[in-house]
């Protein structure tokens, strides 16, 4: 049997566990929401961005509680892999710039050996 049979119950069944305050339910959740602001808004905000480094660090750990009741309800998995790869996205970006930037810096370092 898949995991992604009878996805509506699981469903309903997620919904009454953030109802009821289960951590396994409403984590997942908040860590997709916390990397779709990361998305919309980057590290523009200083607050903002000291709780995404927060997000980061809890993946692990919010990845296991979701990985050990993925046999009842798989849709925390599917919640916390979908976080995983937005906010990675704009992280290898983020890294990316941070490369070209000191690219440049190198460029014009060997510029200035040019006239010694």
């Amino acid at each position: 049997m898949s995991y992604f049979e009878n996805l509506g119950p699981q469903f309903d069944q997620c919904i009454s566990s953030v109802k009821e305050g289960k951590k396994n339910y409403i984590l997942p959740l908040i860590s997709l929401l916390l990397s779709l602001l990361l998305t919309l808004t980057g590290w523009r905000y200083f607050v903002l961005s000291l709780i995404y480094m927060i997000n980061l660090s809890f993946f692990a750990y919010i990845v296991r509680d979701s990985y050990s009741i993925r046999k009842e309800n798989v849709l925390p998995l599917l919640t916390i892999c979908i976080s995983i790869v937005l906010t990675s996205i704009h992280v290898i970006n983020t890294l990316d710039a941070i490369a070209a930037l000191s690219n440049l810096g190198e460029m014009f370092s060997d510029f200035g050996d040019a006239f010694e």
